[in-house]
């Protein structure tokens, strides 16, 4: 009778993936692009058609190229030329700027993130957790939350202090904790 022997587990070190990042800038403008691109090639096929003689009508291309074919070169040249090539190295910029982080990183052994939403959502269920918080609504970005807070008392900042501990220690195992803003409004009693 021989026995299997299964292998010793191995410790594989992986390299973390990158923070998720927002769409490039100029994904936006390579729509619109396209969008003119498809329109020109719509006008191309319908002149096609008409050429063809499978649609009655008259073409675009050639009364365009018409127009073209009488402009001279004026003073506006110049200045078209400019405007041209300023609009040719801003797209350069849009293309090749670093895109934009969306994510905050999470201390933690593998990579984990939270969007700002996600710091948002988790700020306001810590904030509705305080005693005297009758309700909680956050916003926020990378670096500051707001909270504005629906509280029973107002005891001159002291319930707002606590809020903000409370949220800023939730929030302390991220990696840049962003900077707590509490708003409190105190609730009427009837």
């Amino acid at each position: 009778m021989t026995t299997l022997e299964t292998p010793a587990p191995q410790h594989v070190s992986l390299r973390p993936g990158p923070a998720p990042v927002a769409a490039a800038g100029a994904s936006k403008i390579a729509v619109v692009l396209a969008l003119v691109l498809a329109a020109v090639g719509v006008v191309a096929v319908r002149d096609a058609v008409i050429g063809l003689g499978w649609a009655s009508g008259s073409t675009w291309l050639p009364a365009v190229a018409d127009i073209v074919d009488g402009v001279t070169p004026g003073g506006w040249l110049i200045p078209a030329g400019v405007a041209l090539a300023v609009v040719g190295l801003a797209l350069m910029v849009v293309a090749l700027s670093p895109r934009r982080r969306t994510v905050v990183a999470v201390r933690a052994e593998t990579p984990v993130y939270l969007t700002v939403d996600g710091i948002a959502k988790l700020a306001t269920a810590r904030a509705r957790d305080v005693a005297g918080v009758v309700d909680a609504r956050a916003t926020a970005s990378r670096r500051r939350i707001v909270l504005r807070c629906r509280v029973t008392r107002d005891d001159s900042g002291a319930l707002r202090r606590t809020v903000a501990d409370a949220v800023t220690q939730t929030l302390g195992a991220l990696e840049r904790p962003p900077r707590v803003v509490v708003r409190t409004r105190t609730e009427e009693t009837s």
